[in-house]
C-alpha cells in the first residue's frame, strides 16, 4: 500500500543509512501524550510494536482524497517556512499500518466526542455538561473515536491518514526534498 511521509533531513539520513525511523518519545507533544496512547493501543491491537517502540509514526494514505492523496509540497503548511524537510513515499503492507479520518482525529487530539451530524455534537455537548464522573465520560468519547477508523464511506476528496510502529529503509521507494512554504 502506498503512503507519504513529511520528515526532516536527519530522519531521512537515519533510513538512508540502513535503520529503521521511529518515533522518539521525548518529542510528543506533552499536551497529545493521552491521545497519542490512545491511538497507539488501537495500533497494537492490530500489529504488535516491536521491542522498545511507544508511539507510531504518521503517515499520508490521502492528502486530500484520493485524487491528491501524495502531499503537495506547493502547498504550506508541511513544516515551517523556509525549512528544509523530505517528502518520502513508501510502500508498506497494509497489514503493518492503521487508517484513519485525519479530521476526525482531531476529536481525540482535542479530547472531545467525535460528532458526525449535528444531532449527535447536540446530544453529547449536553450529557458533558450533567457528567460528573470522568470516568464515564472518558469512555463514552472513547467509544465514538472508534469511528475515525471507518473510512469506507468517506467523500474521495477526504483526508486519510495511516499510523506505524516505524518506517523500514526497504518501504521507501522515493522522496523528494524541499523547502516549506
Amino acid at each position: 500500500m502506498k503512503f507519504w511521509s513529511i520528515r526532516t533531513l536527519e530522519e531521512l539520513e537515519i533510513l538512508l543509512s540502513g535503520q529503521p525511523l521511529r518515533t522518539d518519545p521525548d518529542k510528543v507533544d506533552k499536551d497529545r501524550k493521552e491521545a497519542y496512547q490512545w491511538i497507539s493501543k488501537q495500533l497494537s491491537k492490530k500489529v504488535t510494536p516491536p521491542q522498545g517502540v511507544e508511539y507510531p509514526i504518521w503517515l499520508w494514505r490521502y492528502w486530500e482524497g484520493k485524487q491528491r492523496a501524495k502531499p503537495d509540497l506547493r502547498a504550506g503548511g508541511h513544516v515551517e517556512r523556509g525549512c528544509k524537510a523530505v517528502r518520502i513515499e513508501l510502500e508498506i503492507p497494509s497489514h503493518k499500518v492503521l487508517l484513519s479520518d485525519f479530521d476526525g482525529w482531531h476529536a481525540v487530539l482535542n479530547n472531545h466526542h467525535f460528532c458526525e451530524t449535528d444531532a449527535e455534537y447536540n446530544y453529547y455537548e449536553q450529557y458533558e455538561n450533567q457528567e460528573d464522573n470522568e470516568n464515564l465520560l472518558r469512555k463514552s468519547k472513547e467509544a465514538t473515536w472508534l469511528k475515525i477508523f471507518s473510512i469506507e464511506n468517506l467523500p474521495e476528496d477526504w483526508a486519510v491518514q495511516g499510523i506505524t510502529w516505524e518506517i523500514l529503509p526497504e518501504y521507501m521507494v522515493n522522496y523528494k526534498i524541499f523547502t516549506g512554504r
